[in-house]
């Protein structure tokens, strides 16, 4: 009996994911004139899929079938996948996208490196994924918890439809035992179900019902249509493009996008003023960024020009000892640590900083002055 329960949650969930994607998929003519996806699977990355159903866990029952859905070719190259919760223990801005430019196999890669760690964004991740969509489409939230970073998924979904009438947000609960009230609120809100075993065949055939029609929001004139912001980030002089982190702001200060380690970002959004921040090594810079409809805004961070120090740290028998260094600009504020390192690179814009190293108890400052395409070397020597 358990493990037919097991696989008819698993059958379920893949019923679910397929039959959303046909009707996102009878949609994509009219959501790929703006080459938006059509589909954005949200997945929970949050602790808690660790949990077990049947004697497995949440999250590889999801990974196995999101690897399902996104192996058919005429839905990965149209599908978007946002995880949150994968990348930190506390952060409720821990929201990314995957590479769908990723081929299928790169992608089912990706999906299986996945591991439950932090919290739960629901909230957060819902707006992330809305924004990536342009007229109709479809959100697909495949959860098993409840929203622990004090926003509200009900009102927030509320808000979402009121602003993109073309927008369906269907739930996919995990939970076997009772059902989430989170994720049953974000459904009504959006005028979907919530799937469970006894509602297949009345929830399948609505989702195939998927109107062709553009929406009414889709339809409000060349004012309102979406540009697209070109970022990349680099060192003075030099022509080549750095892998940096991109973070993305609506005016409001509300997190829309979170991009990792790329050398350039192409994201399409709505006219509207954002704040844009690039995150490389140690190096941060923000940028305020006016975005006109149908404008291609290219945005290049110049991080000036890069060196690097060098730093060891020996004990008295000038054997390499793992010490806490932490970095200060000139002036005393605090830019990075970096913990228990024998010996480390420093890469950082030009300029002078204080390196503060610490081993045992013992703690030694210096001043030292990074130099252009320089790697300007240092020794702290412990007793």
């Amino acid at each position: 009996m358990m493990l037919c329960n097991k696989y008819r949650l698993s059958f379920r969930l893949y019923s679910i994911l397929l039959m959303v994607s046909l009707g996102a998929y009878a949609e994509l003519t009219f959501a790929n004139e703006n080459n938006a996806p059509a589909l954005v699977i949200v997945l929970d990355a949050s602790n808690s899929m660790w949990g077990q159903v049947n004697g497995k866990t949440k999250i590889e029952i999801a990974r196995t079938e999101l690897n399902k859905l996104l192996a058919k070719p005429e839905l990965s190259s149209q599908a978007q996948v946002m995880v949150y919760g994968s990348q930190s223990k506390s952060s409720c801005t821990d929201i990314k996208r995957l590479d769908e430019s990723a081929d299928s196999e790169a992608l089912s890669k990706a999906i299986n490196q996945i591991r439950p760690l932090g919290r739960s964004p629901i909230g957060a991740a819902l707006k992330q994924a809305a924004s990536n969509i342009q007229g109709q489409g479809s959100i697909v939230l495949i959860s098993d918890g409840t929203e622990s970073c004090d926003q509200d998924p009900c009102v927030i979904t509320k808000e979402l439809k009121q602003q993109q009438p073309g927008l369906k947000i269907y739930a996919v609960s995990l939970q076997t035992e009772k059902q989430n009230q989170t994720l049953t609120c974000i459904a009504e809100s959006s005028g979907t179900d919530v799937l469970s075993a006894n509602q297949l065949d009345s929830v399948v055939p609505q989702w195939l019902q998927a109107t062709n029609s553009p929406s009414a929001s889709s339809q409000s004139g060349d004012n309102h249509a979406p540009g697209t912001l070109q970022l990349s980030a680099g060192a003075t002089d030099s022509q080549a493009k750095l892998a940096a982190n991109f973070i993305i702001y609506s005016s409001q200060g509300e997190v829309i996008d979170s991009i990792t380690a790329k050398t350039h970002v192409s994201k399409k959004l709505s006219p509207d003023e954002y704040e844009v921040s690039v995150l490389w090594g140690a190096i941060k810079q923000t940028a305020k960024l006016k975005l006109d409809a149908g404008q291609t805004l290219n945005h290049h961070f110049n991080l000036g020009a890069l060196g690097n120090l060098n730093l060891k740290a020996l004990d008295k028998a000038q054997q390499p000892v793992d010490a806490n260094f932490t970095f200060y600009t000139a002036n005393g504020d605090h830019i990075v640590d970096r913990l228990l390192k024998g010996k480390l690179q420093e890469t950082l814009v030009q300029g002078s900083y204080k390196v503060k190293a610490s081993f045992h108890g013992q703690t030694q400052e210096v001043l030292l002055t990074v130099k252009p395409e320089t790697d300007v070397e240092h020794v702290f020597r412990f007793n």
